[in-house]
């Protein structure tokens, strides 16, 4: 899996990683443990700059920030949809 991820990441993001970048996350919000390609993502940032536990909760969502991502992962609008709707 870490294999496909690594691949999913180069060819979508355009990042170098190997399989063994690819790491257990702990989640956007904590500084535990996190995924090498979130350690700069301005996502991230705007939302632990707002204080959110998930962009599903800003006032903007979706804001012209998170909606390029969005496009390229469907699932993540979807799960965030459900955050939002209180599921």
């Amino acid at each position: 899996m870490r294999v496909s991820i690594a691949r999913l990441c180069r060819d979508l993001y355009g990042m170098d990683l190997r399989a063994a970048d690819i790491t257990d996350c702990d989640g956007c919000r904590i500084d535990g443990r996190l995924f090498v390609g979130c350690r700069d993502c301005d996502i991230r940032d705007c939302a632990m700059d707002r204080g959110l536990e998930s962009c599903a909760f800003c006032e903007d969502y979706p804001c012209g920030l998170l909606e390029p991502h969005l496009a390229d992962s469907p699932t993540s609008r979807t799960r965030l949809d459900a955050l939002r709707a209180g599921r």
